[in-house]
């Protein structure tokens, strides 16, 4: 087994694009004690046990680091690589998760879930790259041109 290639490109060889904002919610069965409220404070999710996305995802780390500064540590009762699972998971009321809502959003589309923005507010920007001198097929090149507009 080789080791990973390590990332020698330098980030001035691309151009970026900020696409979006995204924010954190946490994500809760239907008939949860909080889903019905409209902001979240994260010490209330304290004693709950969370679903989340791999160790060393953007993700897991963001969670993390947000529960630490809101004073407790994650009882983290799964990790797994598909939203689409957890999503499931918390339907069945296997515990809650926090996510990012635009990518969760387009998942539930059966209202399976309940998404409550989570206090303190969480953004994150989505962002596209890509090569500065490279040579874009005309499909790239269409939708760099949708997303700037």
């Amino acid at each position: 087994m080789s080791a990973p290639k390590e990332v020698t490109e330098d980030l001035d060889d691309f151009a970026v694009i900020n696409f979006m904002t995204d924010y954190l919610v946490a994500v809760l069965l239907n008939d949860h004690s909080l889903a019905n409220q409209a902001l979240i404070d994260l010490s209330e999710l304290k004693n709950e046990e969370l679903l989340f996305l791999p160790l060393h995802s953007v993700m897991h780390n963001i969670s993390l680091q947000v529960c630490r500064q809101a004073g407790f540590t994650l009882s983290i009762a799964y990790t797994g690589k598909r939203a689409e699972n957890i999503i499931d998971l918390v339907s069945k009321g296997m515990g809650i998760s926090l996510l990012m809502a635009k990518p969760i959003s387009y998942i539930n589309t059966r209202n399976l879930v309940k998404l409550v923005p989570v206090l303190p507010h969480i953004e994150t920007e989505i962002v596209i790259y890509y090569k500065k001198n490279a040579l874009l097929s005309k499909a790239a090149s269409h939708f760099l041109e949708f997303v700037q507009r």
